[in-house]
């Protein structure tokens, strides 16, 4: 880990680290691409869900649960997984996501393992979201 700039000392900011985080780009109408950092290397998922259909937030509430266990999520939460493998990217990875319905609101969430538990690691304290563009963009 000492070869990753997040982890060293003498960095040229003087924010703190930036353990985990996510950025949204290139949104269209039945796309979205994520750029996400995680703490380490590893396997994780996004969980990704249209916000309508947990009117309720009960899927949003069971993401604060410390060890979350995915298999339980409803059939409406889609599961996208992805390897960060090393530290060469500085523990952030890119992940582009299809099918999608234009126009449509969406929740999202980084799920992954830390210390041997299953657990949100970014989504868990306040809902993580981006909205696709519609079908035809509104005239000016």
């Amino acid at each position: 880990m000492q070869n990753s700039f997040s982890f060293k000392s003498d960095r040229p900011w003087p924010n703190p680290y930036l353990i985990h985080g996510a950025i949204v780009g290139h949104t269209s109408g039945t796309s979205v691409r994520l750029w996400l950092r995680t703490d380490a290397p590893g396997d994780f998922s996004v969980l990704l869900y249209p916000a309508q259909a947990d009117a309720k937030n009960a899927v949003f509430s069971g993401f604060k649960s410390s060890a979350f266990t995915p298999e339980k999520l409803p059939a409406y939460v889609r599961q996208i997984p992805f390897n960060v493998p090393d530290l060469s990217t500085d523990t952030t990875a890119i992940v582009d996501i299809g099918q999608l319905t234009p126009g449509t609101e969406y929740r999202y969430a980084l799920f992954g393992r830390v210390s041997g538990v299953s657990r949100v690691l970014l989504g868990q304290d306040r809902a993580y979201r981006f909205r696709t563009m519609p079908t035809q963009p509104d005239s000016f």
